[in-house]
Formats: structure tokens, C-alpha cells, sequence
């Protein structure tokens, strides 16, 4: 039992990462900066995996288990509060992607207005050099 609340506070702390790592480039993405997204998406990416080894490290102790396995009250306690820990976590992690996916899409969306208005001025450009050209033209004198 000692090896999965090792497992279990182990699993806690890398969540806590988690939560940081996401933090951190929120505050980046507040201030207009995206060039560590590669990196944020990769720490994220990393940090999944290793939670995931926890819980198939805890599984492989379950299942070896010959026994059920009896918890005393102290054990049961700990767990309990580990377990609401990781909600708690969860629950931060999840209004943090909430904040993020949002940033995102105003990102995307203000990239996109970005674009229509550099095409409107190609467009307005292009429109007055063909106007420019065809157009004839007027010399000092005022004549053709």
C-alpha cells in the first residue's frame, strides 16, 4: 500500500507541474508572447506521459496483489486526501485550458481580421496602380 500513495503523491506533484507549465505560458500569451508554444506543447505532452507511467505502475502494484488490499485508517486517510488533491488540481488545470483555449481563438481570430485587412490593402493597391497607369498623364503645363 506504502508504494501507491508513493505512486499517487508522485502523480499530485507532476499534476502540479502541469498546472504551472500551463500557467506560465498563459501569463506569456497574456503579454502577446507565442514563441515558446513548441516547447509549452512538448512540457505538457511530457508530463501526461509520466502521469500515465504512475498509473500503470499503480495498476501493475494492484494487480500483483494477491490479496485485497486492506488499507488502515491512516493509509485510507491519506489516500482519500491525495484523491481530492488531484480533483482539486484537475479543477485548476481545467480553468486554466478553459483561459487558454479562449486566448487561442482570439489569437486566431485577430490573426484572421489581420489578414483581411492586409488583403483589402493589396487589393486597394493593386487597384490603384492599374488606375495609376492607365490613367494619363498631366505634365507642369497642365496639358495631356
Amino acid at each position: 500500500m506504502e508504494e501507491v500513495l508513493q505512486y499517487l503523491e508522485m502523480k499530485n506533484h507532476y499534476y502540479e507541474k502541469f498546472y504551472t507549465v500551463t500557467k506560465k505560458f498563459l501569463d506569456q500569451i497574456a503579454r502577446n508572447e507565442w514563441k515558446d508554444i513548441d516547447f509549452f506543447v512538448d512540457s505538457r505532452e511530457r508530463i501526461l506521459n509520466i502521469i500515465r507511467s504512475f498509473d500503470a505502475k499503480i495498476s501493475n502494484v494492484v494487480e500483483q496483489s494477491e490479496k485485497s488490499i486492506e488499507m488502515n485508517p491512516v493509509d485510507k486517510t491519506l489516500m482519500q486526501r491525495m484523491m481530492s488533491q488531484r480533483r482539486e488540481i484537475a479543477d485548476k488545470i481545467l480553468d486554466l485550458d478553459l483561459q487558454l483555449i479562449a486566448a487561442i481563438d482570439e489569437y486566431k481570430n485577430e490573426t484572421i481580421r489581420d489578414l483581411k485587412k492586409t488583403v483589402a490593402t493589396q487589393q486597394h493597391l493593386e487597384a490603384f496602380e492599374r488606375h495609376a497607369v492607365s490613367a494619363p498623364r498631366i505634365s507642369k503645363t497642365g496639358k495631356a
